[in-house]
C-alpha cells in the first residue's frame, strides 16, 4: 500500500466516493500535488504567519508543539490571524478550490475550517505517533467509556489536512503514517501504549512533499510529524475541518443558568443530584477552545466546566468566588 498522489489535473475527474474510499478503507492519506499553483502567495502567507509567531513570542513566550519536545513552533487559530493581518491574501489562500472540494467530499456542504501553523525548526524533534480530533485527544479511560458507534463516528466528524509551504524532502521530516491504520477498531484508545508506539516506529512511512501540495488524511490514522534533520525550518498549516452539524439545537446561556441555579445547589446535600443538574447547566465539551489562552497539554480536555463547578460546590464556594475563578465558556450563540 502506498500514499496516493493526485495531480490537480487528475482530480478534475475525481468523485467524492473515490476520495472517501481512499481515506476510509484505503491508505487513509491522499496528496493533491500542486493544489496551490502560486508560490508567491504561499511565501507571503508564510511571512505573515512568521510575523505573528514572532509577535506572540515577544509578548508571551514561545508556543511549542504539544506532541513533540523541544522548540517546534505553533501559531494557533491561523484562520483568524491571517484575516486580521493580511486580509487581501485570505480569499486566495483559504478559498482554494481543492481545499473546499475535499472538505465537501468528506463532510458534505456543512463544515467549519480551523487551522494551526506548525513550524518544525532545524533539529526539531518528531512528534509521538498519535491520532487526532476528536477521540484522539481523549485520555484512554474516557475513550473506553464511549460506545463503539461513537468511536467509529469520530473519524467522520473531522477532516485532517495541511498546506505544504516548502519543499519537504525526507530529511525535513514529512508526516509519517501507518497506512490503513484508520481501520484499527480500538486505535483511539490504544495508540499511547508502548507496543503501539513500537509498531508505529516499525511501520510508519513517509513521502517527500512539494511546495503547494495539499495533503488530507483520516483523523483516525496513526501518524506523526517527522524530525527535521535539515538546516531549514519546515512550515505547514494544519487544518482541522469539522462537521457543521456537531452542534446543539439551541444556544444556551450558561452564565445565566449558573447565576440563578448554583445558589440553590449550595442548599443541597446530594452530590449525585448536584452533578446531574450541573450537567444540564454547563457546556459538556471544552472545544472549540481559545488555544492561545489554554494551549494543549498532556490532558487535552483539562478541567471541564462541570468538574470545576462540582469542585466549587463541594468546597461550598460562593457564587461570586466561583465565577471569579472560572471563565464560563461563551462560544454558543445566545437565543
Amino acid at each position: 500500500m502506498n500514499i496516493p498522489i493526485w495531480s490537480a489535473d487528475q482530480i478534475e475527474t475525481w468523485s467524492d466516493d473515490e476520495f472517501r474510499a481512499e481515506l476510509a478503507t484505503g491508505s487513509g492519506v491522499l496528496v493533491i500535488r500542486g493544489a496551490y499553483s502560486e508560490p508567491a502567495l504561499l511565501d507571503r502567507v508564510a511571512d505573515a504567519f512568521m510575523r505573528s509567531i514572532e509577535h506572540e513570542q515577544a509578548s508571551r513566550g514561545q508556543s511549542s508543539d504539544h506532541f513533540a519536545a523541544g522548540s517546534n513552533l505553533r501559531l494557533w487559530n491561523s484562520v483568524n490571524k491571517l484575516a486580521a493581518s493580511q486580509p487581501e491574501l485570505f480569499p486566495d489562500y483559504y478559498g482554494n478550490p481543492w481545499l473546499h472540494r475535499a472538505c465537501q467530499a468528506w463532510l458534505g456542504p456543512l463544515y467549519q475550517i480551523t487551522a494551526q501553523v506548525n513550524v518544525v525548526v532545524p533539529g526539531g524533534a518528531a512528534q509521538m505517533g498519535h491520532r487526532d480530533y476528536h477521540l484522539g485527544f481523549f485520555p484512554a479511560d474516557l475513550v473506553a467509556q464511549m460506545p463503539p458507534a461513537v468511536q467509529q463516528l469520530s473519524q467522520w466528524l473531522t477532516l485532517q489536512g495541511a498546506v505544504v509551504h516548502d519543499d519537504v524532502p525526507l530529511e525535513k521530516g514529512p508526516t509519517q503514517f501507518v497506512l490503513g491504520s484508520q481501520q484499527d477498531a480500538d486505535g483511539y484508545r490504544t495508540y499511547r501504549e508502548p507496543d503501539e508506539q513500537a509498531r508505529f516506529a516499525q511501520q510508519a512511512v513517509q513521502i517527500p512533499l512539494r511546495k503547494g501540495d495539499l495533503i488530507f488524511f483520516n483523523p483516525k490514522i496513526f501518524h506523526a510529524a517527522g524530525s527535521n534533520a535539515s538546516d531549514e525550518p519546515r512550515l505547514v498549516n494544519l487544518f482541522q475541518v469539522s462537521s457543521g452539524m456537531a452542534k446543539p439545537m439551541e444556544g444556551l446561556d450558561f452564565r445565566q443558568m449558573v447565576t440563578h441555579v448554583y445558589p440553590v445547589l449550595l442548599e443541597m446535600q446530594d452530590a449525585d443530584a448536584v452533578a446531574r443538574t450541573l450537567r444540564v447547566m454547563l457546556d459538556a465539551y471544552p472545544f472549540p477552545s481559545n488555544l492561545d489562552r489554554t494551549p494543549p497539554s498532556e490532558d487535552w480536555l483539562g478541567l471541564t466546566d462541570t468538574e470545576y463547578w462540582l469542585q466549587a460546590w463541594r468546597g461550598r464556594q460562593s457564587l461570586t468566588s466561583a465565577l471569579e475563578g472560572h471563565d464560563l465558556r461563551t462560544h454558543n450563540r445566545q437565543p
